[in-house]
């Protein structure tokens, strides 16, 4: 049976905030607070050797900070693009910050990635082990109407890693969160992910965008248009 723990350190490279280590003999997470990047997914092989599957610094913690390739990091509060920095609730047009040309991405200059999360709970038993991160986004932050209060969850049971979003605001107003991670599951990472398996079991459409990543109107298109349902170089 496994054994769970959770660990926390001081970073002062990463804003003087904390990261946490959630590990068995199977699966090595480390989060920060900072951006709530992933500093290192380590699974063990079957001699029970940990490796890196995803992309990261690795002890260079304060490149996070200058990071423009949000590596790892979670991405909000609005994920991906909005055109020209402008979207229109109940009749209201809001201005949001522009940061990728003139558009909004990934939530704008002072985004997610860039916020000091609170590592507000940890738990571990036999069975798995989590690690609860919170953050405010004050109304107006870059632009968003209202309040938004969220919430992140990890946890590892097994050889299983999940991530759990929570949010909560007080006014009409638009969320998208992910989490950017770069994976590669090869231990030899100068290796490319040409041969990895993309699998997406409950997604039959997709937005087309065009070349400034904005999506195109239109009815989403049908995945097999993409080539998704065979191996593809991504």
């Amino acid at each position: 049976m496994s054994s769970y723990s959770v660990d926390c350190n001081f970073v002062a490279d990463l804003k003087n905030s904390q990261t946490v280590t959630l590990s068995n003999d199977k699966i090595r997470v480390t989060i920060a607070e900072y951006g709530l990047y992933l500093l290192s997914l380590e699974s063990a092989d079957r001699n029970g050797k940990f490796s890196a599957v995803n992309l990261n610094y690795g002890d260079e913690l304060s490149k996070y900070v200058d990071d423009t390739f949000y590596l790892c990091c979670l991405a909000g509060r609005y994920a991906n693009r909005i055109a020209d920095g402008r979207m229109t609730i109940d009749g209201k047009e809001y201005q949001l910050t522009a940061n990728n040309g003139p558009h909004c991405l990934h939530g704008g200059t002072d985004g997610f990635n860039k916020k000091i999360w609170k590592h507000t709970d940890s738990y571990r038993d036999e069975k798995s082990a989590s690690a609860t991160f919170t953050v405010r986004s004050e109304d107006g932050d870059q632009g968003f109407p209202g309040n938004l209060d969220v919430t992140v969850v990890f946890t590892i049971t097994g050889n299983k890693f999940t991530m759990e979003y929570y949010a909560t605001t007080d006014a009409p107003t638009v969320v998208n969160l992910t989490h950017h991670t770069y994976f590669n599951l090869d231990n030899d990472h100068s290796q490319t992910i040409c041969k990895h398996e993309l699998c997406l079991p409950n997604a039959e459409k997709f937005v087309k965008v065009e070349n400034g990543g904005i999506p195109i109107e239109g009815p989403p298109a049908d995945v097999k248009a993409f080539g998704i349902v065979s191996v593809n170089c991504i």
